[in-house]
Formats: C-alpha cells, structure tokens, sequence
C-alpha cells in the first residue's frame, strides 16, 4: 500500500472508495504544532465525513491503530502539539478513510513553536528568532 508524502503547506490531492484509506507521511525535523488537514480540491464544502488517523508509530494508521485521530463528526482535521506526550521528531503517518467514494487533498501544516528559556529567575522566557 503506497505511502504519499506530504510536503508543508502543498495540497497532496488524493482518492477512495467508501470505507478505503488513502495514506500519506510528513516528516517533522523539530518541535512544532503539526495540523493535518482534509480539505475538497476544489475549494468548496467537502462532501462526505472522512476520518483522519494519524501516528508515528503505524505507518498504515487505521480506527485501531493510531494515536491522534479527527474526534467530531465533521472534523476534517488532526492537530498534534509538541506539548503532546507522544509527539516526536520524526515522520508521521496519516490515513483518510472514506465514509463513501471521495475526491480530496490534505494538507499539512506545520507551525514552529517559539523558543523558550528559563531565566536566572526560573521564569520562561520567550527567545526572538
């Protein structure tokens, strides 16, 4: 089963047939907000209810094989924080599955988070980039 990479902020457009998968990657080189998104090619309101799974652990995520997945009827999208207990460095796998034959693309977004430093007071301290 192939495996798209995703590359941030390019929309990867993709297909399935009711109750198939489509499955994508994107690598994350340092701590950041990473947002997965499925959105319709065409710009309009997506049809169907997709469900997105997402993990660093599975690269075949599915509804039982995942770590974050899209909670909400009509959530189209998964965000993971660097804050998370499971995120890592590394690649991460996401898998749409199609409540019925779909045409979409995701994207995947990734947010750097802002440096931050303990100061000789033991307060954080934000660093300017």
């Amino acid at each position: 089963v192939s495996i798209t990479p995703l590359h941030p902020d390019v929309a990867s457009k993709a297909s399935v047939g009711r109750g198939e998968y489509a499955y994508f990657s994107v690598e994350v080189r340092r701590a950041c907000t990473l947002r997965l998104e499925v959105r319709n090619p065409e710009g309009t309101q997506l049809i169907g209810d997709p469900e997105i799974f997402v993990s660093t652990v599975h690269r075949h995520p599915d509804r039982r094989h995942y770590q974050w997945a899209s909670a909400d009827a009509g959530a189209t999208a998964v965000e993971v924080q660097s804050s998370d207990p499971n995120f890592v460095v590394g690649t991460f796998y996401a898998a749409v599955l199609g409540s019925e034959p779909a045409r979409f693309a995701v994207v995947a977004t990734l947010t750097v988070e802002p440096e931050h430093s303990v100061s000789r007071a033991g307060h954080l301290e934000r660093e300017d980039a």
